[in-house]
């Protein structure tokens, strides 16, 4: 209602909540909102009680009857031109463990920029059976391209050294028949055209039946090391 009161509360919200209809009905609407989505979600309800909009669709948590806080995500829509609700009718479904998975997600990808920071190199993520993989940024860093450029395979071996290419094809196609991973050095042409050196390790996940799901590694550039290296054989 305009007021803030819950006319009617649905069953459903002893599942999200812990609370019965009756229970929930006694408190205000933003009665058990977090704190920090508080703000955001009163200043839209007021535009539905103004006219200024008819409706809206918004996250925000709630705490529940345990005293943890959920997830919400609701539709709140205006009916109070309609006689017989003459309130704002709100839909509301429990997203918690999306919102729980987008946050490990989340850690995850800062934990792989760090890690890509943290080495001169690529970091890598081969999806062997959609035959794409995944470039860090240390693409653009070291070849001077754009990663999204090299998500086929084909494309990258395309840019090995001749002399190179036959050697590391044969040991990751050996790798991935039968081996944990590979570990290998190669040449390979960044976009100007000029050769950088790299030592690539990949691992590979396999399936129950030990079929390649994907391989995971890092191609670290080794053009200065190569070349002192070469400088002292000389």
């Amino acid at each position: 209602g305009v007021d803030g009161k819950w006319h009617y509360v649905s069953g459903g919200v002893t599942n999200v909540l812990g609370y019965t209809p009756e229970e929930r009905r006694s408190n205000e609407v933003f009665e058990h909102i977090h704190p920090d989505d508080l703000d955001e979600l009163k200043a839209k309800y007021s535009e539905l009680i103004c006219g200024t909009a008819s409706a809206f669709t918004h996250q925000y948590r709630v705490r529940h009857r345990d005293g943890s806080y959920r997830w919400l995500e609701s539709s709140w829509v205006s009916a109070l031109d309609n006689p017989l609700v003459s309130g704002v009718v709100v839909n509301g479904r429990d997203i918690t463990e999306r919102k729980e998975a987008e946050y490990t997600l989340a850690q995850r990808e800062e934990v792989f920029r760090l890690a890509t920071d943290a080495v001169h190199g690529i970091i890598f993520e081969w999806d062997l059976r959609e035959g794409v993989v995944h470039r860090s940024r240390g693409v653009h860093e070291v070849l001077g391209m754009d990663p999204r450029d090299l998500q086929a395979q084909s494309a990258w071996s395309a840019r090995i050294h001749p002399q190179d290419a036959a050697a590391y094809e044969s040991k990751v196609a050996a790798a991935l028949q039968s081996a944990r991973g590979w570990t290998t050095t190669y040449r390979i042409r960044d976009v100007q055209g000029h050769y950088r050196s790299l030592l690539e390790r990949g691992l590979i996940q396999r399936g129950t039946e030990g079929v390649p799901l994907r391989a995971i590694g890092c191609a670290v550039d080794v053009s200065e090391i190569k070349r002192l290296t070469d400088l002292l054989a000389e």
